[in-house]
Parts: structure tokens; C-alpha cells; sequence
């Protein structure tokens, strides 16, 4: 009896183990794509206000943003303890404003978010250079090039973001965010200060794009990490001085090369000795 009871018991086992590993898969391309469509849709094209946690677990800290999105018009946050700044995404830019004053700062290239899993136009990028891993209501991307996983996710039931790991070589975790609030339905009168300066914003692109005359003056690399490719560029302007400004994505993360205008203008008594 007992050795009928545990072959029971093993059975059950195996059933449940294989019941799990049948709802888990490797999507193709054309599965993948309208349900990391989704995802990015649920988080972007509504509005809702929330508190978003971040946890780096290499540097042992943990930052808290206060999140406010509007449907057709963009995001708004600031770090929760950062009481005087204010950021503000509308396109392709994100806008820093003084809370005190109510002033625009800055305008800076827009290229990355902590609690945004990655941009809608990126989706053919990501899944060009990842596989999608699909369980439950979890979603695992992994590098065709070097075959670990960089980043996953959690739905609720209706598909919304909920969380997101960002993992380094070897599958260790980097960086988690989650929701700890989320409100789809916010008391706006309360917010009433934050919907001023979205409004501030221009919808159409407010920083200066390259020209293709410019973009013939750039020194692009050669050699760039595997599947990542030229997003955008961009003149950037700081102490009087003008830099090139290139963003390289490969969907999920990014890196920026910054560069002097090029030619510099030198005086002829300028003594140019190269140092070695």
C-alpha cells in the first residue's frame, strides 16, 4: 500500500511539473509581438498616478518616484526626497522644472526610464535582438547573442506592468522596480501643480535634431555591441560649447557617445603639438 501510495504521489509530481512546463514557452516573433505591444500600451496610453520602487541591489540603495501619467501627453515624475525638481517626458524629450518657481530648467534627449519597460517604436529592435520567454504572467527576455536573460516582468490579470528585474551577466539581479501604489483614478485637484507644467511642454520635438549636412561631420563608430543601433542624435549645448550627442540602443538598453563639433576652429597662433 505504502509503495502504491508513493508511486501515486510521484505521478502527481511529474504531472504537475510537466502541467507548469506546458504554459511556459519560447514566443516566435509573431506570438511576441502583440503581447509586449500590449504591455507597453497598458502602461503609456492611460492615466493613472502611483509610487514606483526602485532597489539597486548592487549598490545597496533604494529610491522611491512619485509617477503621474496622462493619457496623450506624457509622464511625470520626481524622486519622492528630491521635493524641488520635477521631470516631465513629452516625445522624444524630458523637461526638468523647478517646483518652487515653476520655471523649465532644461531640455534633455529622452533615452531611458526606470519604470517604463522599453518605447513603443523600440518593439521591432527588442525583439529582433531578444527571445521572449513567456510563463504565467511573467515575461523573461533573453539576448539572441549571448543567450542570458537581461530583463523580466510581471502582469497583473490585465496585463499591466507591475514589476521588472534588470540582470547583469551570469543571471544576477542589478536593478528591481515595482509599483507599491497604484491609483487608476487620482484625486487630479491634488496634483493640480504637476498638470500645470506637463502642460508647459510643447507635444512636437522642442530640442534641434541633426541636419544631414551635420550628421556628415560626426565621427560614428565603427564597432558597436551586437544588435545595437543609432537612435538618435542630437546637438547638445552647455557652457557655450556644442557637442554631438548619439544614442545607441538595441532596444532595451542604451548608451549615449558624446563628441565635440567637429572641425574645431583653431587660431593660427595656436600651437598644436601632439602628445602621446
Amino acid at each position: 500500500m505504502k509503495k502504491f501510495l508513493v508511486f501515486v504521489f510521484l505521478v502527481f509530481l511529474c504531472w504537475n511539473a510537466y502541467a507548469r512546463l506546458s504554459f511556459a514557452k519560447i514566443l516566435s516573433p509573431e506570438e511576441a509581438f502583440p503581447l509586449l505591444q500590449r504591455m507597453v500600451e497598458k502602461i503609456t496610453h492611460q492615466s493613472y498616478w502611483g509610487v514606483w520602487e526602485v532597489t539597486d541591489h548592487f549598490q545597496q540603495e533604494r529610491k522611491f518616484y512619485e509617477i503621474l501619467s496622462l493619457k496623450n501627453i506624457g509622464f511625470g515624475w520626481k524622486e519622492l526626497g528630491a521635493e524641488d525638481f520635477f521631470w516631465v517626458k513629452v516625445g522624444n524629450y524630458r523637461y526638468l522644472f523647478d517646483l518652487l518657481s515653476g520655471e523649465m530648467q532644461s531640455v534633455h534627449p529622452f533615452y531611458n526610464l526606470p519604470f517604463l519597460p522599453f518605447e513603443e517604436d523600440d518593439l521591432e529592435l527588442v525583439l529582433q535582438n531578444y527571445l521572449v520567454y513567456f510563463q504565467d504572467n511573467r515575461l523573461s527576455l533573453f539576448s539572441r547573442h549571448t543567450g542570458e536573460v537581461v530583463r523580466s516582468f510581471i502582469l497583473d490579470e490585465e496585463g499591466f506592468l507591475v514589476s521588472q528585474m534588470a540582470y547583469v551577466s551570469g543571471g544576477k539581479a542589478r536593478e528591481e522596480g515595482r509599483f507599491v501604489y497604484l491609483d487608476f483614478s487620482p484625486d487630479y485637484r491634488r496634483l493640480a501643480p504637476y498638470l500645470e507644467l506637463m502642460e508647459k511642454c510643447p507635444l512636437e520635438k522642442a530640442a534641434e535634431e541633426l541636419s544631414v549636412t551635420e550628421r556628415k561631420e560626426i565621427f560614428f563608430p565603427r564597432l558597436v555591441p551586437p544588435g545595437f543601433k543609432l537612435k538618435r542624435t542630437y546637438i547638445a549645448r552647455s557652457g557655450g560649447k556644442e557637442f554631438y550627442h548619439l544614442i545607441y540602443s538595441d532596444g532595451l538598453q542604451y548608451f549615449t557617445i558624446s563628441q565635440s563639433v567637429y572641425p574645431r576652429m583653431f587660431s593660427r597662433s595656436f600651437d598644436f603639438r601632439p602628445v602621446f
